[in-house]
C-alpha cells in the first residue's frame, strides 16, 4: 500500500538530535567563555579543548553532508538541489569563523602580554558568538530544505533504514565519543528515546562509550 504523501512523518530522529546537541552544546560553550574572570593559560586551553572537540564532532557532521547525504538528496530532489549551494556556502563560512576562533585563542593562550591575551580572549569571545549566530542560521535552513525533501520521497521505514546505515559506517570511534557528546545535552525523555533507536551493538557498547567520554570531560 503506497502512503499518501501527507501522512508522511519525519522521523530521523538522530539527524534531529544531534542538530540540538550542536545548539546546546554550542550554548554551553559560550557561558564557560562569558564566565572567565581570569584571562590565564589554563583557563583558555581548557575552553580551546572543549571548542576544539566541539568542531570535532560538527566537522564530521558536515563532511558527512556534503560528501554523501546532501548529494544524494539533491540528486533525488529538485527543491532541495537548488538549495545546495547556499547550504554549502554556509559550511564554508563556519569554518572559516572557527579558523578565526581557533587562531585568537591560540594567540590569547601564547601571548606573554597580559593586556594584550585579554584582547586576544575577547576576540574569540566575540568570534564565537557570531559563529553562534552563523550555526543557528544555517541549522534552520537545512532543516527547513531537508526534512520536506526526505518526506517527499522516503517513507517512514525507509527514513529509520537511511539513519541506521549513516549510524554504522561512521567508524566506531567516531560514534563512541558522538553519541555521549550528543545524549548529555539532551533531557530525559529525549535520551531515552535516542538511545532506543540506537542499533542494538551501540545500545551494548554504550556504558563503556560514555565513561570514557566523561574520564575525558575529568582530564580537561
Amino acid at each position: 500500500m503506497t502512503l499518501n504523501l501527507a501522512e508522511r512523518k519525519f522521523v530521523m530522529g538522530g539527524y534531529l538530535d544531534m542538530h540540538k546537541a550542536i545548539r546546546r552544546q554550542l550554548d554551553r560553550i559560550i557561558e564557560q567563555a562569558a564566565s572567565v574572570a581570569d584571562v590565564e593559560a589554563q583557563a583558555i586551553e581548557q575552553l580551546q579543548s572543549r571548542f576544539g572537540f566541539y568542531w570535532e564532532i560538527v566537522e564530521h557532521h558536515h563532511i558527512t553532508e556534503d560528501k554523501g547525504f546532501f548529494p544524494m538528496l539533491a540528486g533525488t530532489d529538485a527543491l532541495f538541489a537548488g538549495q545546495l549551494a547556499r547550504l554549502t556556502a554556509d559550511h564554508e563560512e563556519i569554518d572559516q569563523q572557527v579558523l578565526l576562533i581557533t587562531n585568537s585563542l591560540t594567540a590569547a593562550r601564547q601571548s606573554k602580554d597580559a593586556s594584550l591575551s585579554e584582547l586576544y580572549f575577547n576576540q574569540s569571545l566575540a568570534a564565537i558568538r557570531y559563529f553562534r549566530e552563523l550555526m543557528l542560521i544555517h541549522l534552520e535552513r537545512e532543516e527547513a530544505a531537508v526534512m520536506p525533501a526526505i518526506t517527499r520521497h522516503f517513507s517512514e521505514e525507509q527514513q529509520v533504514g537511511m539513519e541506521t546505515h549513516v549510524m554504522t559506517n561512521m567508524g566506531v570511534e567516531f560514534v563512541s565519543k558522538m553519541f555521549p557528546w550528543t545524549f548529555e545535552v539532551l533531557d530525559d525523555q529525549e535520551r531515552a528515546v535516542a538511545f532506543n533507536h540506537l542499533p542494538e551493538g551501540f545500545r551494548v557498547a554504550y556504558p563503556e562509550w560514555e565513561q570514557a567520554y566523561n574520564r575525558g570531560k575529568l582530564a580537561l
